[in-house]
C-alpha cells in the first residue's frame, strides 16, 4: 500500500489476507495442541484434591477408632451418612465422624468430603453424591454400614455377616492392605453382579480409595474380585 505525503511516494508494510489467516491457523494448531494438556492437567489437579481428601478422612477414621475402643461404626445407612454435609436424602443424620475433621455436627459445607470429580456428569443417572448424601465417598460396607452386608455371592455374604457385629480393628486381617473408603461408584464396579461404575479421574475402573493405615492411591477395582494383589475388601481371611 502506498500514499502520497507532501509530493513523496510512501511505502505502508501492512499485513495481506493470507498472512492473516495463517496466523490464525497456526494459533489454532496451537490451542489444540494445548487442550488435551491441560485437560489432563486438570483432572490430575482434581484427583491430587481427592487424594488429600481421603488421607484426611482416613486420620478422622483412625482417630474415631481409638475413642470408641477400635470398634467399627455400624448402624443404617452409615456407609452414607458417616461424615460430611448436610446433604438433601439424610438431612437429620448424626454424622459422628466430622467432629474428628473440625466440623461442626451437620456442617453445611464439609469440603473435605466433597470430591472436585463429584459433579452430577461422572455419576449415573447424574446424581451429585455431595449434594444429595452428604459425601462424595463410599465406606467399605465390611468394615462400616449396616450389620449385615448384602454381598451377591452367598456363601461369602454368610461369612461376613457372620464377622461383621461389633467388628473391631483387631479382628482385620492385614489392615494395611484393607480399603476404608473412596469414590462412592467403587461398591458398584466391586459387585459381580449390576452395573459397571463410572470412574471419575480418567482411568477406566480405577478410583481413588484410602485404605485402613491412612495410604490413599488410585486402584483398579476389579468387579467381583474381594481379594487381590493389590486390595483386600474382606476384613477377615
Amino acid at each position: 500500500m502506498m500514499f502520497y505525503r507532501d509530493g513523496i511516494k510512501k511505502h505502508i508494510h501492512g499485513f495481506t489476507l493470507i498472512e492473516l489467516l495463517v496466523v490464525v491457523s497456526v494459533i489454532g494448531l496451537l490451542v489444540a495442541i494445548m487442550m488435551p494438556a491441560l485437560s489432563k492437567a486438570k483432572i490430575a489437579g482434581r484427583k491430587t484434591v481427592c487424594l488429600v481428601n481421603l488421607k484426611h478422612i482416613a486420620a478422622g477414621w483412625i482417630m474415631y477408632l481409638d475413642d470408641n475402643n477400635e470398634q467399627f461404626l455400624q448402624g443404617v445407612n452409615v456407609q452414607r451418612t458417616y461424615g460430611g454435609c448436610r446433604g438433601t436424602e439424610y438431612p437429620d443424620a448424626e454424622r459422628p465422624l466430622n467432629k474428628y475433621l473440625n466440623y461442626q455436627r451437620l456442617a453445611k459445607e464439609a469440603e473435605v468430603f466433597h470430591c472436585p470429580e463429584d459433579n452430577g456428569r461422572n455419576a449415573r443417572n447424574g446424581r451429585n453424591y455431595y449434594k444429595e448424601i452428604g459425601s462424595s465417598y463410599l465406606t467399605n460396607q465390611c468394615l462400616i454400614g449396616n450389620t449385615s452386608v448384602s454381598l451377591p455371592e452367598a456363601d461369602i455374604r454368610a461369612k461376613v455377616n457372620n464377622v461383621l457385629p461389633g467388628l473391631t480393628l483387631g479382628k482385620v486381617v492385614r489392615p494395611a492392605e484393607v480399603l476404608l473408603l473412596g469414590d462412592t461408584d467403587w461398591w458398584t464396579q466391586l459387585m459381580s453382579t449390576g452395573p459397571q461404575g463410572r470412574y471419575w479421574h480418567g482411568k477406566e475402573d480405577c478410583y481413588n480409595m484410602a485404605y485402613l493405615d491412612g495410604r490413599a492411591m488410585d486402584v483398579k477395582i476389579e468387579k467381583g474380585n474381594y481379594i487381590t494383589c493389590n486390595y483386600r475388601v474382606l476384613p477377615f481371611k
